[in-house]
């Protein structure tokens, strides 16, 4: 969702001749295994570069939080790096810099468009430096993920962060509708939370509390480690084996993702907000990328999100953003079309949403529009995966989903034997138009 400017839009064609051996598998090297202790494992080796990634997958952050501790997964990975029980604040801060570590455990608030990769059903924490320091930086993530020690005073300083940002969320329509969107979708069930909790819960949340919830959460059980890099895949589980085999089990029972139904009927919600523009949600639960019929949606998606800003953005002049996507979950999909528009408009935008939605439900679209909606995802798949973490990303992200860490290498092929009747049938069953959710905030 993210303000609907979703990755699979953006393409960047004349790069996509470069890459595409990079993705046919020619030069690439797997390995895949678990450790006893439980921690997966996923290698992808190249030669595309010297850059080493790591991405650590975070299983089910809304499902794993306490009643009344929202927001404590957020705040654990905000303390990870205050503090280990070998390295203070400033000490861990030196060693990233002399080993040329980018290290990211959340999002930025400051950047636009920063939280595309932040869920409510999973943290992250990522790794890049070169691999020349691949075997100090292992063992300082290893460090910083297992035996973080949760200072009193960086608890605080967290802590105040945190509201800091609840209050800066707490004006921003967009933010707010998405809140509301997932309240109505989801009811008292696990991934009605927020990512960042609120007061109440933030301010609940005890030292003790951080410690015993860190060892469920950082048990490599619960953990999908991926890595994109140059070295030889045997020698690089070597290094992960040694290095990350003692990381401690918390002997905490884990259960299968929460199952979802979608919404029945039509649910509407609205929060008044003093200010001229109001941001609309409109959608529902559906297929997810374990569904056969996930590559149709999602070209019925892509497209139905073209035309909303052709024909509502750029010739009616209604919306300041607007868009459709599919936020992906274990087991579901949430269809989504957002909008944030001025007040005035607020009916005649709902009618133009509502209008798009029926037309490619029940009209489809062009073969034409076909083939350049699968030219432009297949572009910007390509795109997205031109860095190291985000390969690493994506293929912890798709292993999670259940449908394997090489689900990009049949991505292609899967959008070009999707036909143009299967998309409008696909679009009539799974975009929603008698069920949905419609959440909204601002004037009406």
């Amino acid at each position: 969702m993210r303000r609907f400017i979703f990755p699979f839009i953006a393409v960047l064609l004349l790069m996509t001749i470069v890459y595409i051996p990079a993705f046919a598998g020619g030069n690439n090297h797997y390995k895949k295994e678990t450790l006893t202790n439980g921690l997966t494992v996923i290698i992808k080796s190249n030669p595309d570069s010297k850059v080493f990634a790591v991405n650590i997958l975070v299983k089910g952050r809304a499902y794993l939080e306490p009643k009344g501790k929202t927001g404590i997964t957020e705040f654990v990975n905000r303390m990870l790096l205050k503090g280990t029980d070998v390295n203070n604040a400033v000490q861990l801060s030196k060693k990233l810099d002399d080993n040329g570590i980018k290290m990211t455990l959340y999002d930025n608030p400051y950047i636009p468009y920063d939280d595309i990769y932040t869920s409510r059903a999973f943290a992250f924490v990522k790794m890049e430096t070169i691999d020349e320091y691949a075997d100090p930086s292992l063992n300082l993530l290893a460090e910083i993920i297992g035996r973080p020690s949760f200072p009193k005073d960086k608890i605080e300083e967290v802590r105040q962060e945190i509201i800091g940002l609840l209050g800066m969320n707490s004006g921003s329509t967009y933010k707010n509708a998405r809140n509301i969107y997932y309240k109505e979708l989801f009811g008292d069930a696990p991934y009605s939370k927020t990512v960042l909790g609120d007061m109440k819960t933030i301010n609940s949340i005890t030292r003790d509390d951080l410690v015993r919830f860190h060892k469920i959460l950082y048990d490599p059980e619960n953990l999908i480690m991926a890595v994109a890099t140059n070295i030889p895949v045997d020698i690089c589980f070597n290094k992960i084996r040694t290095i990350f085999r003692d990381l401690p089990k918390s002997g905490y029972e884990y259960l299968a993702p929460p199952k979802v139904e979608p919404v029945k009927g039509i649910a509407k919600s609205h929060k008044y907000m003093k200010k001229d523009q109001v941001y609309i949600y409109l959608g529902n639960i559906t297929a997810g990328i374990d569904n056969p019929s996930y590559p149709a949606l999602l070209i019925a998606t892509s497209a139905l999100s073209t035309r909303m800003k052709l024909n509502l953005r750029e010739k009616q002049g209604l919306a300041y953003s607007v868009g459709a996507g599919i936020s992906l979950f274990p087991n579901f999909g949430i269809f989504t079309c957002g909008m944030g528009t001025g007040y005035k408009n607020y009916y005649k935008a709902i009618k133009g949403i509502k209008g798009e939605i029926n037309k490619i439900r029940t009209e489809g679209i062009t073969d034409i529009e076909r083939e350049n909606t699968v030219n432009s995802l297949w572009g910007s798949m390509l795109t997205r995966n031109l860095s190291r973490i985000n390969q690493a990303y994506y293929m912890a992200l798709f292993e999670y989903l259940g449908v394997g860490y090489r689900y990009w290498d049949k991505y292609i092929d899967n959008l070009r034997a999707v036909t143009t009747r299967e998309v409008q049938l696909t679009a009539e069953k799974y975009i929603p138009w008698n069920n949905y959710v419609l959440a909204t905030v601002g004037r009406k």
